[in-house]
């Protein structure tokens, strides 16, 4: 199949799976063509079936805002006719579905491709909200062919709040498992972080107000009043300076390590004893789902899609979004207990290598594309 994906090429969820999703098809032999205003950032290896087309974005004294989407509707059917495309798959509905109604219609009758829309989270979760938008909204994913979700949670809340007229697809976002292992393990490494006494608490996202970074902190702060431990943050983002003010104020620098994601993400989270994640919303929770392929168990809030994917007492723990005693007991209750964390933590894997594995996700996809071609 020739296939294109369009996607946002940032550091974010819907751009990593985009990304992993176009490199495993390709693998098994598909023609990839992904178009954006730069190359994704997870691009980082070419292969004889991938294929970057940049949209060039006009500058026009007229325009208080660039029109990218006039651009990216014509890119879309450009690439669509020289590449005799068979589905486009669109990974976060705004504005890229619009742009890919717009550019079947530009050659209709010249080349038919297939529209699936992936809804990935706030493309749901906060531009759906918005009044002005919601009818819009509505309109183009009735324009696409299949429409997916990444988690029941997100299907659910796109069902409530636009007018769908037929069924919303979950496809789950998946992991490399061998990229995320516990095989990562390097007692050299970890010993860089902390003292072998200590615990090591890991936590991993784009640091917006929705996931609540604070609130790690204000746990970690119970937890360290019981138990040696050292405090991980990776991440970017809005609420960094926030952060760097809380670790200065409560004099934390000898015990948090604040770093950015340009690190060895998945031989932090091998060393590490427990992953944390505080969103107050979030329609599946990667950054989890990669902590548990690496064999951590995971305290989250019990929000959105994690419901769907940290097994409460299975793999983990779920707490409710805020409360900061309630999450810094759960993760007690698994530091202080190394029979408890490696039984969540072999089931943690397990459920990360049965259920959201590469091979299993990506053969969906597969099934779903070729179906809907035929």
């Amino acid at each position: 199949m020739n296939i294109g994906i369009i996607c946002y090429p940032t550091v974010g969820g819907s751009g990593v799976i985009a990304t992993e999703l176009g490199k495993a098809l390709a693998e098994n032999g598909h023609q990839i063509h992904f178009i954006s205003y730069d190359k994704p950032f997870r691009l980082n290896e070419q292969s004889k079936n991938i294929f970057y087309h940049r949209v060039t974005i006009s500058n026009y004294p007229l325009f208080k805002y660039p029109p990218f989407e006039f651009n990216l509707a014509s890119k879309i059917a450009e690439i669509a006719v020289e590449n005799k495309l068979d589905i486009l798959h669109i990974h976060y509905a705004v504005p890229f579905t619009m742009c890919a109604y717009i550019a079947k219609q530009m050659v209709k009758g010249v080349q038919d491709f297939k529209i699936i829309s992936t809804l990935h989270g706030t493309d749901v979760t906060i531009v759906g909200q918005n009044n002005s938008t919601k009818n819009l909204m509505s309109f183009i994913l009735n324009q696409s062919d299949i429409v997916t979700a990444v988690s029941n949670s997100l299907a659910n809340e796109a069902n409530e709040i636009f007018d769908i007229k037929q069924r919303i697809h979950t496809i789950y976002n998946f992991i490399d498992i061998k990229e995320f292992s516990p095989n990562k393990y390097d007692i050299e490494y970890r010993n860089l972080i902390a003292k072998q006494h200590e615990k090591i608490i890991i936590h991993v996202s784009n640091l917006r107000p929705v996931k609540r970074p604070i609130d790690v902190l204000k746990s970690y702060m119970l937890i360290r009043q019981k138990i040696p431990s050292k405090l991980v943050i990776i991440g970017d983002g809005p609420k960094k300076q926030q952060i760097n003010k809380y670790i200065s104020t409560y004099n934390l620098g000898n015990d948090v390590l604040f770093l950015n994601k340009e690190i060895d993400i998945p031989k932090l989270l091998a060393i590490s004893d427990l992953f944390l994640l505080t969103s107050e919303k979030e329609s599946f929770g990667l950054a989890a789902l990669e902590a548990m392929s690496s064999g951590l168990p995971v305290v989250s809030t019990n929000t959105g899609g994690l419901q769907e994917l940290n097994i409460d007492g299975e793999t983990g723990f779920l707490t409710d979004v805020g409360d900061i005693e309630q999450l810094a007991a759960c993760s007690l209750k698994i530091l202080c207990n190394d029979e408890l964390r490696k039984k969540l933590s072999k089931n943690a894997i397990n459920r990360a290598v049965t259920q959201f594995n590469k091979e299993y996700v990506v053969a969906k996809y597969e099934k779903l594309f070729s179906d809907l071609i035929r």
